[in-house]
């Protein structure tokens, strides 16, 4: 099963950023560490963010053993495959009636909401961090070239981010590891981008989520909620650091509103929660191939659903039998 590689880069940038701004440390002591911070926790694309965070619920959906042998039972006729996807572009609620889907949808709103909450939690440290560390000197400095960074800042807002075949492959066996997730209970209401997000693993598991079919999916990877409240974190961050003086305030932009408002934007996604707290196709540098992304198929559907495709020097080919 393969997953358009533009989805894939969403997928992996929007793990990636999580990972790597849960990462920085509250304990500042120069003004290096503090620009370091701010560029790392501002450096994502809101709409990529947006797709990553369905690309991702849907990747971890997948990992669901009922949910994607009741979905593989389905591509056997091509043309009710394709039937079902237009479905659920406009309906994409649909998808819950499959066998499985209510756990799948919990499995992947706890994925999301994990990631948020990790993010919203170091965001506050970093916030206070600001208050711990005005009295040092060198936090009351101000700012170097405040507009330069300002100007940086807003550049990496708007860069969408690519993966190496190094990343994919860790963000595919980051996925994988969700198949030991255990204790994980049903959702019994599934939020707009958790339900998008298993639509979209029943477009790819039926063949229509691959290069080609990649651009119709727009319906299933746009989550209007989540899309206004990355919006409006990435406006408050820009704001703060547009009337920033010292070194500290600079760390309380990047704490409250690059990292908390952001977490929280996660957070809602993953519960379907209105933002709380804030005022309310890229061309790639390589070309695009299609990713083969694993499966919590059984032996029995696995050989009901087909081969896997064969490993090449485009792709990712990953063990989809789960033992």
């Amino acid at each position: 099963m393969t997953i358009a590689r533009r989805l894939v880069q969403a997928a992996g940038s929007f793990e990636r950023y999580v990972r790597n701004t849960t990462a920085i440390s509250p304990d500042f002591d120069d003004a290096a560490r503090v620009s370091a911070a701010v560029m790392a926790s501002a450096s994502y694309e809101p709409r990529q963010l947006e797709e990553g965070a369905v690309a991702y619920a849907a990747m971890v959906a997948l990992q669901e053993p009922t949910f994607a042998r009741g979905l593989s039972s389905l591509a056997k006729d091509p043309s009710a495959s394709a039937a079902f996807v237009e479905r659920l572009k406009s309906a994409p609620e649909q998808i819950l009636e499959a066998p499985g889907a209510w756990q799948a949808a919990g499995l992947a709103s706890a994925a999301l909401d994990d990631m948020g909450s990790d993010l919203l939690e170091r965001g506050h440290a970093v916030k206070q961090a600001a208050y711990t560390i005005q009295r040092q000197p060198w936090s009351q400095q101000p700012v170097d070239e405040p507009a330069a960074r300002l100007s940086r800042v807003k550049a990496r807002s708007q860069a969408p981010g690519t993966l190496t075949d190094a990343e994919t492959q860790r963000l595919l066996a980051k996925v994988v590891a969700y198949r030991s997730a255990s204790g994980v209970a049903p959702q019994p209401a599934p939020a707009p981008a958790i339900v998008r997000g298993l639509a979209l693993a029943a477009a790819a598991m039926l063949g229509q989520a691959g290069e080609q079919g990649a651009d119709a999916l727009g319906p299933l990877l746009t989550d209007l909620g989540a899309r206004g409240c990355l919006k409006m974190a990435k406006l408050n961050l820009h704001q703060c650091l547009a009337v920033a003086g010292p070194q500290y305030e600079d760390v309380f932009c990047a704490g409250e509103h690059a990292m908390a408002d952001t977490g929280q934007c996660i957070v809602n996604a993953a519960r379907g929660q209105t933002a709380r707290g804030a005022p309310t196709p890229v061309a790639q540098p390589r070309a695009a191939m299609a990713v083969s992304v694993p499966v919590a198929l059984g032996a029995e559907a696995q050989t009901a659903y087909g081969a896997r495709p064969s490993a090449d020097t485009s792709g990712i080919n990953v063990s989809d039998t789960v033992e």
